[in-house]
This record gives C-alpha cells, sequence and structure tokens, in this order.
C-alpha cells in the first residue's frame, strides 16, 4: 500500500477540514453581538446640566465593547456656550468617567441657539462594567435645551 498516493493524502486529509471547519463554525457563533442603546436628556435651567433619567445597562457578555459614541445637543443659551459630554461606567464598586469633546458646534444666525455633535470613535472594554450614566454640562445656568445620545458596540 502506497501512502504518498494522491488519492490516499485527500482521503487522509478530509476529517482535518472538516474539524477545522466546525471549530471556526462554533467560534463565529460565539460572536458578541452588536449593541445599540440610545437616551435623551433635558437640561435643567437651574444648573444647566442634562443628565439620563435612568442608568443605561450594559451587555455583560465576555469581551463587550463600546466601539462609537455620537451625540447631538441643541440648546440656547447665552454667549455661545461650550457643552461638556462626560460618560461614566458603573459596576463591581469602581465608576470610571471618560470625558469626550465636541467634534463641531454650529451657531445658529440670528439666534441664540447651537448646534453641538460629538462623534466619537474609541474602545472602552466594558468587562467588569453594567450600567453606564451620562451627562452633558453648559456652564451657563438659564440655558434650555436637549441632547441626544447614541452608544454602538458588540
Amino acid at each position: 500500500m502506497d501512502l504518498c498516493k494522491p488519492s490516499r493524502v485527500i482521503s487522509s486529509a478530509r476529517p482535518i477540514l472538516i474539524c477545522l471547519c466546525a471549530l471556526f463554525a462554533s467560534r463565529a457563533v460565539a460572536a458578541p453581538t452588536p449593541f445599540l442603546r440610545t437616551s435623551s436628556c433635558t437640561f435643567a435651567a437651574n444648573n444647566g446640566r442634562c443628565q439620563n433619567s435612568t442608568v443605561m445597562q450594559l451587555p455583560t457578555h465576555a469581551g463587550a465593547v463600546l466601539e462609537f459614541a455620537t451625540a447631538q445637543c441643541d440648546a440656547a443659551a447665552v454667549d455661545q456656550p461650550t457643552v461638556s459630554f462626560k460618560l461614566t461606567l458603573k459596576g463591581g464598586g469602581q465608576n470610571v468617567d471618560f470625558y469626550l469633546a465636541p467634534s463641531s458646534t454650529t451657531v445658529r444666525p440670528s439666534s441664540t441657539r447651537t448646534s453641538t455633535i460629538f462623534t466619537h470613535l474609541i474602545k472602552i472594554h466594558l468587562k467588569g462594567f453594567t450600567q453606564l450614566d451620562y451627562e452633558f454640562q453648559i456652564i451657563n445656568s438659564g440655558i434650555g435645551g436637549t441632547c441626544s445620545l447614541t452608544l454602538q458596540g458588540e
């Protein structure tokens, strides 16, 4: 019997190929699924803060990553305000803050309204964190407006 014949090599390799395909297919099924979280808030006139009313629940699967944060604030205030944005991850008895800068601010002509946009490609590993809180802040008091937030990851 000659094991070097091409037909013997191919037939011997077939079970190995089947096992490799099964291994890769099982890993693809176990991959994390994408997630999307959205929320919005309204600025409080007395302190210039826009905070979510309920804490967002984060995915808890192993390897969960927050990959993209985008927000838009439409506010009316004196002197074209600058908006700051803070994400707070909570879990395991710890809080971790992330401060994100605006990517653009547009002042509307003949108006006290501004639109501020935050667009950030980020990579925050969520292991150990179960909740997310956020806050937008404008230093001016006597402000009105809203912010919307979208978080994406897998």
